[in-house]
């Protein structure tokens, strides 16, 4: 019997063995999901609490006209002023 976190509902690996193909759908979820999102026709910007940029996809490049590493080293904090 496998054991979930309640909050997510992904195996608690602390307390199950590890089962390798939990990790791979996981990894294949998130994989389907970051291609949704880099191909969505919206911007796209996630930034962290000190304005770090953790993901863009390709539509902001377009609209800001920066290329991917130009974009991690921009201060997002202006994009909001």
């Amino acid at each position: 019997m496998r054991r979930y976190r309640r909050d997510w509902g992904y195996p608690d690996k602390s307390t199950a063995p590890i089962d390798k193909s939990i990790d791979q759908d996981i990894a294949e979820y998130e994989r389907q999901f970051r291609e949704i999102l880099e191909h969505c026709p919206a911007g796209l910007n996630v930034v962290d609490e000190d304005g770090r940029l953790l993901f863009h996809n390709r539509r902001i490049r377009e609209l800001l006209g920066y290329s991917t590493d130009e974009l991690h080293l921009f201060d997002t904090r202006k994009l909001l002023a």
